[in-house]
């Protein structure tokens, strides 16, 4: 029994990083619908995208004219700090102010 749930645990390990990479998909189907879709490059999509001009016509007018761009991988990015908030230069000789301790 040991050697089963063993054998069970080590075949699943691999998965994990698979599953914690996942994204949310958004649950609202109008969100959904207002996402613009990645250009396709196959003369097929090509095509079926021509024939569909009156079913953009018809998203375009549900969202408001606005199509959101889709999700990329940068949910955990940081914004960069104001230009206001320099690093100080010390020159070589200086000493900042020190604070006792």
């Amino acid at each position: 029994m040991k050697k089963v749930l063993l054998i069970t645990a080590l075949t699943l390990i691999p998965a994990l990083p698979a599953a914690a990479q996942t994204t949310a998909q958004p649950k609202d189907p109008q969100a959904q619908n207002c996402q613009a879709k990645p250009n396709a490059n196959d003369q097929q999509q090509k095509q079926k995208q021509l024939a569909a001009a009156d079913e953009l016509s018809k998203q375009l007018s549900d969202c408001g004219g606005v199509l959101k761009p889709p999700p990329t991988g940068d949910q955990n990015a940081t914004t960069p700090p104001p230009t206001g908030s320099e690093m100080p230069i010390i020159k070589p000789g200086e000493v900042p102010p020190q604070t006792s301790k």
